[in-house]
């Protein structure tokens, strides 16, 4: 695929990314808080392949907002607006733009078009499209890290459904389109013991999916996964009508009517309610909800920024006043410590088994009595 980029377009989206970094920072210092600019893609293209912003959010610890691309010159464009403007750089670990052929690279500086090509290592400059691979270099003042937006919305959904209808077990579901995104909830809902109805038109792909689930789910789950094309038997009396797909309206009023009384339905892949289906949910009273990812990526920003933490000052293995103190997940030997922080311990975990897990108290020897004492006289003190 050969893709020309709108360059006139390009200049006016990157002056709006940088006016939108410039905020988040504006807006950060006044709270105090961290900023964050996730760049991703979607495997739907806008006409001409055209970026765009997303909206500005806030959560407790920071500011944030992001941009969907759908080239990797995109990507290295926006990368050089951000770079040491915001304070992290979150970019789409999934690969959905298509491979392309000589990526239109015109608006690059010459240094960035010779490190472009030599991500390639291609004959005519073919590239991938992955978009971490394109960033990673370009990111040095901000911290740079990966994360995974399909996964993001497996989740949400998940959490959505859940708290619609208090409890999973038992319940029965209807996907529609079982791509990446549809199967990972998908699973997620059969491990919570759901039955599961996938759709998909690909037969071949769709036994497969449902069987590499019904294989994988723990043993004492009972549901299974379902294969069919027929969305109206998929729909019959589910509890939610969940459309996944990458296709517009492929879900249609007779699959909302084959619903269990009080169900609902989840557009994830928007647009995939037929006009007729929406009009008639509406009218009948019938909840129809987009999916919304806000929740789920503000614990995406928390568990980042908790795991760096964890990494870069919890984690580790010392000697302190001859007790050997271990905490963050480091491996210890059999008698070592478990504390918060190996370095200025306030909290006591247990005694390191020395296999990856804390002993039994009944298994203290001794010396681990002793060391422990030790360690609580040490933390007491002022």
């Amino acid at each position: 695929m050969h893709v020309k980029e709108d360059i006139s377009y390009l200049k006016g989206w990157l002056a709006n990314a940088a006016r939108r970094a410039r905020e988040l920072s504006e807006l950060a210092h006044r709270r105090n808080a961290r900023t964050v600019f996730t760049i991703s893609s979607t495997a739907k293209p806008t006409p001409r392949r055209r970026p765009y912003l997303t909206p500005l959010r806030q959560n407790s610890l920071c500011v944030y907002s992001g941009a969907v691309v759908f080239t990797q010159v995109q990507a290295v464009l926006l990368c050089r607006c951000l770079d040491g403007v915001v304070d992290y750089v979150l970019v789409d670990a999934e690969k959905k733009i298509p491979i392309i052929l000589e990526p239109d690279a015109a608006l690059l500086e010459k240094d960035d078009r010779e490190r472009m090509a030599g991500l390639s290592h291609t004959v005519l400059g073919t590239h991938s499209g992955n978009l971490t691979q394109a960033c990673h270099d370009h990111v040095v003042k901000s911290r740079f890290y990966e994360f995974k937006p399909n996964d993001l919305t497996a989740n949400a959904v998940w959490h959505l459904i859940s708290k619609k209808l208090q409890f999973l077990s038992g319940r029965r579901f209807a996907i529609i389109g079982c791509g990446n995104i549809g199967f990972k909830l998908a699973l997620k809902l059969l491990e919570s013991d759901a039955t599961v109805n996938l759709v998909r038109r690909d037969v071949h792909a769709g036994f497969h999916l449902a069987n590499t689930m019904n294989m994988i789910k723990p043993a004492s789950t009972l549901a299974h996964a379902n294969f069919t094309t027929d969305g109206l038997k998929a729909a019959y009396r589910c509890d939610a009508l969940i459309g996944c797909s990458s296709e517009p309206e492929v879900v249609t009023w007779e699959m909302v009517s084959a619903m269990r009384q009080g169900g609902f339905v989840v557009d994830v892949g928007k647009g995939n309610l037929t006009p007729e289906a929406i009009e008639n949910s509406l009218a009948h009273g019938l909840e129809v909800i987009r999916a919304d990812i806000t929740a789920a990526l503000d614990g995406e920003i928390v568990t980042i920024m908790r795991n760096e933490r964890l990494l870069e000052e919890e984690m580790g293995r010392r000697g302190h006043h001859g007790l050997m103190l271990i905490s963050g997940g480091a491996y210890g030997r059999a008698g070592d410590l478990v504390v918060d922080k190996a370095v200025k311990p306030k909290t006591f975990f247990g005694v390191s088994n020395g296999r990856g897990d804390l002993k039994q108290v009944s298994e203290y020897t001794t010396a681990d009595r002793r060391a422990i004492k030790k360690l609580q006289q040490w933390i007491a003190r002022p």
